[in-house]
């Protein structure tokens, strides 16, 4: 124990209020022969009273009867600090996720419905950060110039069960419209699941739609500018080479 643990067994001892029940856990572990897995006692130690978990195995003779216990022990706070980093890293990912305005989109078991975030709130405007909508219900909110496209992209990747990106407008419950980016792939049915299910994200990608739309526009007009001008226009790069003309 002092190797493993670095504390000698009689430190790790069950304190006396313990004693009767693990007496009558030996008892029955003897009679029923059957593992006694996750049993907690207390261990009084020098900054309070510690929690452990125990396990017992019992290892039996040819003649079926218990020849010794094989016993596992370890204290909760162990666990619990696995527990807590984890938690930490979920929280840090999470973060992350919100920041990047990202959400996640899972198909149901049956195929009707999606179950959206976490990150519902931030990306797409609903009160809950995590909301379930039937399919009609989130197609009705696509923008009704992008719905049928979407549609089709929806079908085809159904159909060919692919990987498929596609961007459009999405009225959020404040009737605010923004551009979403949706990157989805076709889940194939597993063990116990009847159809296959979308997984993917949803982006929202408002800022840089609206960056793209005011290059081409400013585009535009330079090009509307160069083909009305009453003269030639060109523009070259440092080797001589046209780059632009009107």
């Amino acid at each position: 124990a002092i190797d493993v643990i670095g504390r000698d067994l009689l430190d790790i001892l069950p304190s006396p209020d313990n004693f009767p029940d693990l007496g009558k856990n030996h008892a029955r572990l003897l009679e029923t022969k059957q593992p006694q897995i996750g049993h907690v006692y207390t261990v009084p130690g020098e900054e309070g009273d510690e929690t452990w978990i125990v396990n017992r195995i019992p290892v039996l003779n040819e003649a079926g009867q218990v020849k010794y216990v094989i016993r596992t022990s370890y204290e909760v706070p162990q666990l619990t600090h696995a527990y807590h980093a984890l938690e930490e890293s979920r929280t840090r990912l999470l973060d992350a996720v919100i920041r990047a305005r990202l959400t996640y989109r899972v198909g149901s078991d049956d195929g009707k419905s999606s179950v959206i975030g976490p990150g519902a709130t931030t990306t797409l405007g609903f009160d809950n950060d995590i909301v379930t909508l039937t399919d009609a219900e989130y197609v009705a909110r696509i923008h009704e110039a992008d719905r049928d496209r979407v549609r089709r992209t929806y079908d085809r990747g159904n159909r060919d069960a692919d990987r498929f990106a596609v961007e459009y407008r999405f009225v959020r419950p404040d009737n605010d419209v923004i551009w979403i980016r949706e990157t989805a792939e076709i889940v194939p049915a597993g063990a116990g699941d009847k159809l296959a299910r979308r997984v993917g994200t949803l982006q929202d990608v408002t800022e840089q739609k609206q960056i793209e739309i005011a290059l081409r526009q400013s585009e535009a007009r330079l090009k509307g500018f160069l083909d009305h001008a009453p003269m030639i226009m060109y523009l070259k790069d440092t080797e001589g080479r046209f780059l632009l003309v009107n």
